[in-house]
């Protein structure tokens, strides 16, 4: 075998073992996200959310709501610790925190995404329903996103 033919296999294992190694870290990173959403919309999860506006902090239903919300954000903070530039686990952050009440940081994770992308519609049309002042300028952006065929 010449020197070539092992060069050009050791290039092809390197690659694969590249390719293997990429495809574990993008499973890893689902399954922390696909925890996450377990986690949080376990049953009676919704019972709690719409009941912990009208009951005190340190209810029951709020506490395991709170639970729940940290649970799940650990498991998108581990998925985004497995692959940096992606932006799933951050959008998954902001509809937890909407959906937990949690409007300032629903709000503030949503402009990161829109900061982050700025052609993502979801963190647009989130920044237009939890921030009033900024409705118009985010409904017009999200728009602008929209090719509408003619």
């Amino acid at each position: 075998m010449s020197s070539a033919e092992v060069v050009q296999r050791v290039v092809l294992a390197l690659t694969a073992a590249a390719a293997i190694v990429w495809f574990a870290v993008s499973i890893a990173d689902r399954d922390r996200l696909a925890d996450a959403q377990r986690i949080f919309f376990s049953p009676g999860t919704r019972a709690a959310a719409q009941s912990a506006g009208a009951r005190a902090a340190g209810s029951p239903s709020r506490r395991a709501l709170e639970a729940r919300l940290r649970g799940a954000l650990a498991e998108t903070r581990r998925a985004q610790a497995l692959r940096p530039g992606d932006r799933i686990p951050l959008t998954a952050r902001m509809f937890y925190y909407a959906y937990a009440g949690k409007r300032r940081r629903s709000l503030a994770a949503a402009e990161e995404l829109t900061r982050a992308e700025p052609r993502n519609r979801a963190g647009w049309l989130a920044i237009a329903a939890l921030d009033p002042r900024q409705a118009a300028r985010a409904l017009a952006r999200e728009r602008a996103l929209v090719r509408v065929p003619r």
